[in-house]
């Protein structure tokens, strides 16, 4: 890419790709989602003996699918806290 100094001169300037894609973060985020998950359904199962609920196993066809699976997982997640928070009389 080129860019003007003070002078009005021409001059090079690196630039670099952005290091996270799209892909990435949402592939860490569903990471981050299920082991928080998994911890809220084993404190569930231990302190209030509740099954674990079922999850969707199947694997995403496109983006969209992936972000619509992703929110389910988020909500599933709100529904174990709020159990537990309800669990404990909060």
């Amino acid at each position: 890419m080129t860019m003007y100094d003070e002078k009005c001169e021409c001059k090079e300037v690196a630039v670099e790709q952005p290091h996270e894609t799209v892909f990435n973060l949402l592939g860490e985020s569903y990471d981050l989602t299920t082991k928080a998950l998994a911890m809220t359904m084993q404190i569930n199962a231990t302190l209030f003996g509740k099954q674990a609920k079922e999850q969707k196993q199947e694997n995403p066809r496109c983006v969209r699918d992936a972000i619509a699976r992703h929110v389910d997982d988020l909500k599933l997640l709100y529904e174990e806290l709020n159990d537990i928070l309800s669990g404990l009389g909060m």
